[in-house]
């Protein structure tokens, strides 16, 4: 039987838990031996990986899991360095880190042992860093997309839930499309009922015709409109606000429940203070401060902590020069001091 031997070179493998401060990287040289790093999302940190995996004088093939945005960052400093780029999936990472170690418990250590894993079976994908390929900026305009859609079904699930249920029911029959731009300008105008009956049905079909700017004329959907106003059955809301034109700047106005003489009025300000406000000096505390454990990176050190410190102001000055002071309560106001020429 023939004994295939290969003349490739083994590449180096480079599996990275990607996080949001630091990542845990786990490489495999081809002789089994392993290395653990600590990478923190610094630049400095990104130059130190890739000084040692060109040292390493072999191909390396890096994978990592997509975590958010967090992996971007690193993704494409090392793929403008050169270095082939592999994606694990999130689910193939979860299954496979049950099947190895029958748990669901998860660690960074971990995680990275499961994406090596992936890594040496083939189970990863390419990457393609969009800056990189060039398709950042589509891919950007399409994700604000995504999130202007979401935002305008959202309103419109408020309204048809919400809204039209409780303050005009009928409304909701001419909401025939989610693309209907003439209905949401026709109720920014008339929110209530009592807005569309609040003028008789000429004029509301000639200002409202204004508004729904289409080809098609709407004055028969109008009339209707009008019609249903006035027998709504919809909660009652006053109509107490004030109009706002958002095409124009914002003036104070009267509610149209009051009058204009209403909405502007005096104030009365408390009279000012006969002299300056004076209080006496105080005395730092006598007793030592004792300092906190030390805090690096939110983990609490294992140090003992210093020995204690009396207490200072802010220029540091030791507490006996602080003991000197002149007490006494101030009786009178401090003398008043021209001003240099």
């Amino acid at each position: 039987m023939t004994t295939a031997h290969s003349t490739a070179t083994p590449p180096v493998l480079v599996a990275v838990d990607v996080a949001k401060a630091k990542h845990d990287v786990l490489v495999e040289l081809p002789d089994g031996r392993r290395k653990k790093m600590v990478v923190r999302n610094q630049l400095p940190e990104f130059r130190r990986l890739a000084d040692y995996l060109r040292s390493l004088g072999r191909e390396c093939l890096i994978a990592f899991e997509p975590t958010a945005d967090y992996h971007r960052c690193l993704a494409y400093f090392l793929g403008s360095q050169g270095f082939e780029l592999r994606l694990a999936s999130s689910l193939s990472v979860a299954r496979t880190r049950e099947a190895l170690h029958n748990s669901w418990d998860k660690n960074d250590p971990k995680d990275a042992q499961v994406i090596l894993h992936l890594l040496r079976t083939g189970a990863t994908q390419r990457f393609y860093d969009p800056v990189l390929a060039e398709t950042n900026d589509l891919q950007e305009l399409s994700k604000t997309h995504h999130q202007v859609s979401l935002r305008k079904t959202r309103i419109q699930h408020s309204l048809m839930n919400h809204y039209l249920p409780l303050y005009f029911p009928e409304a909701e029959r001419f909401l025939c499309t989610t693309r209907a731009g003439w209905f949401a300008r026709l109720l920014v105008a008339f929110p209530t009922p009592a807005s569309v009956a609040a003028l008789p049905e000429a004029e509301f079909v000639s200002t409202a015709a204004r508004l729904v700017r289409t080809k098609h004329s709407k004055e028969a959907v109008l009339r209707s409109f009008h019609a249903k106003a006035r027998q709504s059955v919809g909660l009652p809301v006053p109509d107490c606000l004030p109009r706002l034109d958002l095409l124009r700047a914002l003036r104070d106005g009267a509610f149209s429940c009051e009058s204009a003489a209403a909405v502007v009025s005096a104030v009365a300000l408390p009279p000012p203070l006969a002299g300056a406000p004076e209080v006496g000096v105080e005395q730092p505390s006598g007793g030592l401060v004792t300092p906190d454990v030390a805090v690096d990176a939110l983990m609490a050190d294992g140090e003992l902590p210093p020995s204690a410190q009396v207490t200072g102001y802010l220029f540091r000055a030791p507490l006996p020069a602080q003991q000197p002071l002149d007490c006494g309560e101030v009786l009178r106001r401090e003398a008043a001091v021209a001003a240099r020429a």
